[in-house]
Parts: structure tokens; C-alpha cells; sequence
């Protein structure tokens, strides 16, 4: 075993579930040695802090949805209009069906508008 098989922060020999990588400063350690915060060999990873979200390239969701519209409003607004096309609907299928059945039935009245 040559000394790049080793661990320099533990001393101890790359396994195959645990393998030894380069860090920054150019020695071999354990992978889980750099993803320790308490390791002096923690490198930080690359990317958005996952607690506070800095880094990300998206914009916060309180400035992203500022000018978003009300959410029951919006949801207030497409029930009434698929009440309305529902009611429009039955509305045309009644008088078909109405002007359909007084050719045969005359007694049967009209719908109303």
C-alpha cells in the first residue's frame, strides 16, 4: 500500500464503499471526511444554501408572486364560468330537444331563454 492509499485525516485505508478522493489542498481522504462540516477537510458544496436560498437563480417566492392574482378569486371566476357554459349547454340541448319532440308531440312547450 502506498501512502496516496491512505487517509490523511484518519489514517486509515480507501475501501470500496469508501473511496478516497483529492481535496482542495491536494491530499487523499475519505469522501465523507469532505462532506463532514466538522472535518477540517469539509468542502461546502457548490450551489444554493439549501437553508436560506442564497445562490439560487430564481427570485424568492414572496417577489415572485407579488403580482400573482388572488388564488380564490381566480378559482371563484372559473367555476362561474363552467356554470355558465354548463347552463348554456343544457339551455341548447333542451330547446333541440324540444324543437325535435313538437313535430311530434305539439303540446310539449318551448324552453325559456
Amino acid at each position: 500500500m502506498g501512502s496516496s492509499e491512505i487517509c490523511v485525516a484518519c489514517g486509515h485505508a480507501a475501501t470500496g464503499e469508501d473511496t478516497l478522493i483529492t481535496a482542495d489542498d491536494g491530499k487523499r481522504v475519505h469522501l465523507r471526511h469532505t462532506l463532514d462540516p466538522r472535518s477540517g477537510f469539509y468542502a461546502a458544496p457548490a450551489g444554493p444554501d439549501p437553508k436560506t436560498g442564497d445562490g439560487f437563480g430564481a427570485p424568492r417566492p414572496e417577489e415572485a408572486y407579488a403580482n400573482a392574482p388572488e388564488l380564490l378569486r381566480e378559482a371563484a371566476e372559473v367555476m362561474r364560468l363552467g356554470t355558465a357554459l354548463t347552463v348554456q349547454a343544457a339551455e341548447a340541448a333542451g330547446s333541440l330537444a324540444t324543437r325535435r319532440y313538437s313535430r311530434v308531440l305539439p303540446s310539449v312547450p318551448k324552453a325559456r331563454p
